[in-house]
């Protein structure tokens, strides 16, 4: 009996196959490759650890009620705007005394045009008014007139009201959980991946074992 023809090894196929132009790799790859990219193109939040530091801790901000300021010869006001209550204080300039018993109106515009509004004395030299369009962002012109049984006095003041701040850790979540969806996708794709692989290395692998003598 002539001896058998001896088994030549065969080499591992590769992971990108030569072809004509370019070479072809395996669409399960591909796929990997695009989602570790693209986890790769997403922010992830940093914090400082030990060895490294990122510098000093912004100085928090005080959040200030929007405020105005106006004076006469005779009068000196405060206006405060605490949410939708309007708050006017009142005193004399020279003294720094408070104006009590006054009448007190207060002359605004608003998106249905303009109005007058009187303010009530809610403790001495202190005028509230209940002003809900003053709350809208933008600025708001005053003009507020004080009158007693000795004086009369017309003082205009601009009240600038900021718009709201966008919530920062709103935005610092979303990033999170972005990155999170994208490495779960990662992890289940090299699940899908590694088994393709075994599967199309599982007929070669039992193709050489055939030729085992």
């Amino acid at each position: 009996m002539s001896p058998l023809p001896p088994v030549r090894p065969r080499a591992p196929s590769p992971v990108c196959a030569p072809g004509r132009g370019r070479p072809r790799c395996s669409r399960p790859l591909l796929l990997l490759s695009a989602a570790l990219s693209a986890a790769l193109c997403l922010p992830v939040p940093a914090w400082p650890h030990a060895g490294h530091d990122h510098g000093a801790e912004p100085a928090p901000v005080l959040l200030l009620d929007p405020r105005a300021e106006a004076h006469s010869d005779r009068v000196e006001l405060v206006l405060i705007l605490d949410g939708q209550t309007l708050s006017i204080y009142l005193d004399e300039f020279a003294t720094n005394a408070p104006i009590t018993g006054a009448a007190v109106l207060v002359e605004s515009t608003t998106t249905e045009g303009p109005r007058e509004d009187r303010a009530a004395e809610a403790t001495p030299g202190q005028y509230r008014l209940e002003a809900p369009w003053l709350s809208a962002p933008g600025r708001h012109d005053l003009l507020v007139s004080v009158r007693d049984a000795t004086r009369f006095d017309l003082l205009t003041a601009r009240l600038t009201v900021p718009a709201p701040e966008a919530d920062a850790d709103a935005d610092a979540g979303a990033a999170w959980w972005q990155l999170a969806a994208a490495l779960i996708a990662v992890f289940a794709l090299g699940l899908v991946t590694g088994g393709l692989l075994l599967g199309t290395r599982a007929p070669g692998a039992a193709a050489e074992a055939g030729h085992g003598h």
